[in-house]
């Protein structure tokens, strides 16, 4: 167990080390880093240009991503809650995972509105609307 985590601290190190020294500015002037970043601006050639196999990387880890969202992330953590609010106060499942997935529409509705009607002082950057859905209902 601790050479696994070990080994996921490092990967994260990595990972975000990467993200950080390969982040770029978008046009609004906000930063945009990740892997699919690093991968196109770590294999850039002198002329701008980004090979294809650097391109199609970056396409395959953001579909990989993309995929692997709906089975790792969200399934283990929504199973988990639903455990323990089944064990500690009865409730059938299925109306647990209900509420737990209108909770999160929720919370991405909000966040996409926030960030819609955010201004240019960044006020409340790096704070998720979404998380207070969780404490209201």
């Amino acid at each position: 167990m601790w050479l696994t985590g070990i080994l996921g601290m490092a990967t994260k190190y990595t990972e975000v080390f990467a993200a950080m020294k390969y982040r770029v500015k978008d046009w609004r002037g906000e930063m945009m880093g990740g892997a699919m970043h690093v991968w196109e601006q770590r294999y850039k050639r002198p002329d701008g240009t980004v090979p294809w196999w650097a391109k199609l990387a970056a396409i395959w880890f953001a579909l990989l991503a993309c995929i692997t969202i709906f089975g790792i992330g969200s399934a283990v953590q929504t199973s988990a809650i639903t455990s323990v609010v089944r064990a500690n106060f009865g409730w059938d499942p299925a109306i647990v995972s209900l509420r737990y997935g209108i909770v999160g529409y929720l919370g991405w509705l909000a966040e996409g509105f926030w960030y819609l009607r955010k201004t240019s002082t960044h006020y409340g950057r790096g704070l998720h609307s979404g998380m207070y859905l969780h404490l209201i209902l």
